[in-house]
């Protein structure tokens, strides 16, 4: 872990000093600096600005791929794909199809594109995935209508692949939210986050999800790290890949590291988010040849809610994290 916490910072201070000029928020190139190391992708300078030019150039005057979001764009691209430049022609494809089924314009839906790009169904046209997705967010929004924005697009794309109704789907989300607020959890946007993230499991009973999700809590907190609802989201995925006490432990020991570095030491609540996203990555390597196809959800899983964490950062919004509903 120790050699991923150095490349991190490296990358890092890398993009600080490409983006110095930009007005951005210090996570942003945290979270791109992560995305390299945990795709164990080399970065280089050279080839992340040349694909950055190319997608401001390419997009037209009024386009989100000209702000702030072509960076995590990029990234995107640059790690998860050998003919970036092509994908991103996919992209804006299938964006336009969100758009005409009433997607917002902006970094969420190009999110969601992303989100669709790398997990949607090749055998299922794009028109029909994003036609469900759109109606699977609207569902969402008409239970929570308060805290449902654009930002809950990425997940609500993935729900959308399930095989199930959508009331079906709704009554099975609404159940992981009033259980895990009934955990102590404080009701808002990163409260339906981690629903929605236990709501993809297909492998354990929901009575059993929410036991996991407590027996994660507890663990979090024995660990001695604090719990912010903006961990919420990750506490669902260790919920759904592992409540062993040594991996919590891990996260702590990596959280302190980073907290440890001059580099990072402001930003400790994100730091303990970066590190247990790095043990999950390393638990995802270990088991996936067991379960490749939960593990390659888990991943995507995490991708979306990471971009839609930092969609919001871009777009100067703060997530309802204690608004009821």
């Amino acid at each position: 872990m120790n050699e991923q916490i150095q490349q991190y910072e490296k990358v890092y201070k890398q993009l600080k000093k490409l983006l110095r000029w930009e007005l951005l928020d210090s996570k942003m190139p945290m979270h791109i600096a992560s995305m390299y190391v945990l795709k164990e992708k080399e970065f280089s300078v050279e080839q992340y600005r040349f694909l950055s030019e190319h997608i401001k150039k390419s997009a037209s005057l009024f386009s989100p791929l000209r702000s702030s979001l072509r960076w995590t764009m990029t990234a995107v691209l640059d790690t998860g794909y050998e003919e970036p430049k092509k994908r991103l022609e996919d992209v804006k494809r299938i964006y336009a199809e969100l758009r005409s089924q009433k997607f917002k314009s902006g970094a969420s839906t190009y999110t969601t594109a992303l989100v669709l790009l790398s997990s949607g169904d090749r055998s299922v046209p794009f028109q029909e995935q994003t036609a469900r997705a759109m109606e699977v967010h609207r569902a969402m929004r008409k239970e929570h209508p308060f805290i449902t924005s654009e930002h809950d697009y990425p997940l609500a794309s993935l729900l959308a692949q399930r095989e199930e109704d959508t009331k079906r789907l709704m009554n099975r989300i609404e159940y992981f939210y009033k259980e895990a607020s009934g955990l102590g959890l404080r009701k808002g946007n990163d409260l339906q986050f981690l629903s929605h993230i236990l709501s993809l499991d297909e492998n354990h009973e929901k009575e059993e999800l929410i036991e996991r999700t407590e027996a994660a809590l507890d663990k979090w907190k024995k660990a001695g790290l604090k719990l912010k609802t903006m961990h919420y989201p990750v506490i669902a995925l260790l919920a759904l890949t592992s409540i062993e006490a040594e991996t919590f432990e891990e996260i702590k020991k990596t959280t302190d590291e980073l907290n440890a570095k001059k580099t990072f030491r402001w930003h400790k609540d994100w730091n303990s988010l970066t590190a247990a996203n790095m043990v999950l990555v390393t638990l995802f390597d270990q088991q996936k040849a067991m379960q490749i196809q939960l593990f390659t959800t888990m991943e995507t899983v995490m991708e979306a809610q990471n971009a839609a964490m930092v969609a919001m950062i871009a777009g100067g919004a703060v997530a309802s994290t204690s608004a009821g509903s």
